[in-house]
């Protein structure tokens, strides 16, 4: 509670408009930590994610000549989340010790786009943007993650689900985004066909994938 307290005492430092968004959509920087935010009367805890020694690679326009950067991200335990999305790619490259993990070390992120989440007005999911992790130095692309069959992947991400439902949880999945063949297949709505054709997979009465 004291901690909390601190922040709440110098955050009158660090107002900021409802909503704000940084212009940064690609560059590199130093994981300094991440700090929690509790949840206000409009607005539900969030977390705020710390870099230093900041080198742009793209922002929206906007320059950036500050050598910080913040990410603020709502505070979810849905993997189709903004938080859900980037808490995925930590994973990847630090499959233990969660988010803390990445402490100190230099990151490569990038809002990226094609995240399937729903919006709650339209009452559908639909795609959107999302920070993720795409290189951690000295770790390079692939994290520390053994190397994953990528068919073994998609057949596992695909039992008990339609194709609609297989296609929306494809585009979250951090293995088959990183493949660019697969997820072209995938966008293209060819993926499951040839699946199915090669005898990877088969429908059963009720449009439900099988193995």
């Amino acid at each position: 509670m004291e901690e909390l307290r601190q922040q709440i005492n110098g955050s009158i430092y660090n107002l900021r408009d409802y909503g704000a968004r940084t212009p940064l959509k690609d560059f590199w920087g130093d994981f300094e930590d991440f700090v929690p935010r509790a949840a206000e009367a409009d607005r539900r805890a969030r977390v705020l994610f710390r870099f230093t020694n900041v080198e742009v690679i793209e922002t929206t326009g906007e320059p950036w000549p500050y050598l910080t950067a913040e990410l603020d991200l709502p505070l979810s335990d849905q993997k189709g989340s903004m938080f859900g999305v980037l808490g995925e790619t930590v994973k990847k490259f630090f499959p233990t010790g969660g988010i803390s993990a990445a402490k100190g070390k230099r990151l490569h992120m990038k809002l990226t786009g094609g995240h399937m989440m729903w919006n709650r007005d339209a009452g559908k999911a639909e795609p959107r943007e999302a920070w993720e992790i795409i290189e951690v130095k000295g770790l390079g692309v692939g994290g520390t993650t053994p190397q994953i069959d990528i068919t073994s992947r998609v057949v596992q991400l695909a039992i008990g689900k339609t194709p609609e439902e297989f296609n929306s949880a494809a585009l979250q999945d951090t293995v088959i985004r990183s493949n660019p063949t697969v997820l072209n297949s995938c966008l293209d709505g060819n993926l499951i066909p040839s699946l199915i054709a090669a005898g990877k997979l088969k429908k059963d009465a009720n449009g439900r994938l099988t193995a």
